[in-house]
């Protein structure tokens, strides 16, 4: 059995082995950075008569490469998990952002995900991003993901329709409840888009319910204003929003619609471009 085990290793090695070589001291030595391969510990200890092979740099550097490779593969399996529906939002980092028209958001977002987890900040763990259309609410909160992820945390980046759909598959509604729960933060983008019915209040009250009884974090984002929040205009909703907003720590988006403007500079330009070219 144990034979059987060292032929396995050996023919699955974990490393490029480098060469050695024994030099007139008697000892083998690594030919590529040219580190001790030999140990006797009887020089330790007289009682212990055994020669070792140390690990030389070579064999360290291959061992954190590979461990940078699996934490590599770990964080994409992880991100492509959190954006499953929303794929574009994966190359959202604060790396990418080009700082304009934040007004101290991402300043914010950066707190936000630096104090994350923090046992005596947990009830500023529910964060609300709200505003105008296009203003790259949705951009920050993904930010957030992106950032967490790396540090390995379990983030879902999802919407109440996308949450809806699965719902609508099963009988077992409490199972996608729970399902959520195991996510270290749940983001919920664009809340207040989805059909107004009281079926949709009732899931969003649900994961509300869900996620404080579990102490789990929430992030919103939301095209309302804070009237809207504030006179929903119905019973249900007005009971939804009174839980959320006493939970959440409120951070309002100004600015230019993003998008809008995008479009605009992005029209123009093909049009310069189709007038060159006729």
């Amino acid at each position: 059995m144990f034979q059987r085990c060292l032929n396995e290793l050996a023919s699955n090695p974990r490393y490029d082995e480098p060469p050695l070589e024994t030099r007139a001291d008697g000892k083998t030595y690594c030919t590529r950075c040219g580190e001790l391969r030999w140990l006797d510990l009887s020089e330790i200890n007289p009682q212990l008569h055994l020669i070792v092979r140390p690990v030389c740099s070579c064999i360290k550097a291959q061992d954190d490469a590979l461990r940078r490779r699996t934490e590599r593969g770990n964080c994409e399996r992880a991100r492509a998990d959190c954006f499953r529906d929303f794929s574009c939002m994966r190359e959202a980092t604060f790396a990418a952002d080009d700082r304009q028209n934040t007004h101290g958001i991402r300043e914010i977002c950066l707190k936000y995900t630096e104090k994350f987890g923090v046992p005596d900040l947990r009830r500023t763990e529910w964060l609300i991003l709200f505003g105008n259309v296009g203003v790259g609410k949705s951009f920050y909160a993904a930010c957030v993901a992106n950032a967490l992820t790396d540090r390995g945390f379990r983030v879902k980046f999802t919407s109440i329709p996308r949450i809806e759909q699965q719902l609508s598959k099963t009988f077992d509604k409490a199972a996608v409840y729970d399902a959520l729960n195991t996510y270290d933060l749940l983001i919920l983008d664009d809340l207040g888009a989805e059909r107004r019915t009281d079926y949709m209040d009732e899931i969003v009250f649900s994961l509300i319910e869900y996620r404080s009884q579990a102490m789990r974090p929430l992030l919103i984002t939301s095209n309302l204003s804070r009237r809207e929040f504030d006179a929903p205009g119905d019973t249900a909703r007005q009971r939804v929003f009174s839980r959320l907003w006493n939970r959440c720590l409120a951070v309002r988006m100004e600015g230019e619609d993003r998008r809008r403007a995008f479009m605009n500079r992005t029209n123009e330009q093909r049009l310069r471009e189709l007038l060159k070219n006729a």
